[in-house]
C-alpha cells in the first residue's frame, strides 16, 4: 500500500497486522497451535480491567497535559462479559473478542494479539498489547474523563447560554422600552463597565 486511502486509514492497520500475523503463522508457527482455552475466572478478571486508562508516555506536570484528557481509552465488557476495547479493531472493522487464556493475558480470538495487565493491591494498575512500549495507566477518579467530559460540556453549555442572555437582555429592553435596574451595587457597577468602555 502506498497510502492510508481516503478512509483514514481504516482498512490499512488490519490488512497490514493481517498479512505479518498470517507470514509468521506460516513460516514461523507457534509452538502450541491449539485454540486458546478461556480460564474459568475469565468474567472476573474482565470486570477488574473495566476502567479509563492514559498512556504512560506523555507530559503530566505542563499544560501539554490536557492531552491525557483527551486521549483516555476506556475499557468495558462486551454482551460476553469479555474486555472491550472500542479504540481496538479487529480484521472485519469490529473490536476484537478477547479470550483470557492466563490470569491477566487475554489472546485476540481469531489473531495473535496478547492483552496482559498488571494487578497491584487487588486492582488492574496497567495494561499493554505486544508492544511494550505502549502502557496504559489506569487513571486515578479525580482524572477519569467519563465523568469529567460530560462535566466540561454542562459548564461550556452554562457559559453559552451566559454569554448570550447578556445581549438577549439588552435586546429585550431596548424592544419594550425597559431601563436596567441601578440601584445599589447594580449602579456601581454600570458605572464601572461605563468607565471602561
Amino acid at each position: 500500500m502506498n497510502s492510508i486511502g481516503t478512509n483514514r486509514g481504516v482498512a490499512v492497520d488490519p490488512i497490514r497486522k493481517a498479512l505479518f500475523e498470517q507470514f509468521g503463522g506460516r513460516y514461523v508457527p507457534a509452538a502450541n497451535a491449539a485454540a486458546p482455552v478461556e480460564l474459568p475466572t475469565a468474567k472476573e478478571h474482565a470486570k477488574m480491567l473495566v476502567g479509563s486508562y492514559v498512556s504512560s508516555v506523555g507530559s503530566f506536570s505542563t499544560f501539554a497535559d490536557v492531552a491525557n484528557f483527551l486521549d483516555q481509552t476506556h475499557i468495558g465488557l462486551d454482551q460476553d462479559g469479555r474486555p472491550l476495547i472500542p479504540s481496538t479493531t479487529g480484521f472485519g472493522g469490529g473490536p476484537p473478542k478477547w479470550i483470557d487464556i492466563a490470569p491477566f493475558v487475554w489472546q485476540e480470538a481469531h489473531g495473535r494479539e496478547h492483552l496482559g495487565a498488571t494487578v497491584e493491591n487487588g486492582k488492574v494498575a496497567r495494561w499493554s498489547m505486544d508492544d511494550p512500549t505502549s502502557v496504559r495507566e489506569r487513571v486515578s477518579w479525580y482524572r477519569d474523563a467519563a465523568w469529567l467530559k460530560p462535566l466540561c460540556l454542562a459548564a461550556l453549555v452554562i457559559l453559552v447560554l451566559t454569554a448570550l442572555s447578556w445581549p438577549a437582555g439588552a435586546i429585550a429592553r431596548r424592544r419594550y422600552g425597559v431601563a436596567p435596574p441601578l440601584n445599589g451595587g447594580d449602579l456601581n457597577a454600570y458605572r464601572l463597565v461605563s468607565i471602561f468602555s
